[in-house]
């Protein structure tokens, strides 16, 4: 029976995490993600969105930290499992 409880103990920790996670990026960090699933540049995006270059690679920056990605594409895939996208 413990070892059935701690499971599901797991389980809960892991979704209370997710729900965190997604709680943790930001209005702005997310208009920032849904450009960053098409074709535009971080320079375009930032264009975009009347923010610097800067800005928008600091948000990228972020995201890539807050859903533990190296890349853009797996950015967005991290993204769309968790339901942002």
């Amino acid at each position: 029976m413990r070892l059935q409880q701690a499971i599901r103990a797991a389980g809960l920790r892991q979704a209370a995490q997710a729900a965190d996670e997604r709680a943790a990026v930001t209005a702005r960090e997310l208009a920032v993600l849904r450009l960053l699933s098409g074709d535009l540049s971080e320079r375009e995006i930032g264009r975009e969105l009347f923010v610097s270059f800067n800005t928008v690679h600091s948000h990228v920056k972020s995201l890539y930290r807050k859903l533990d990605a190296s890349s853009r594409a797996e950015a967005v895939a991290r993204a769309r499992e968790r339901g942002l996208l």
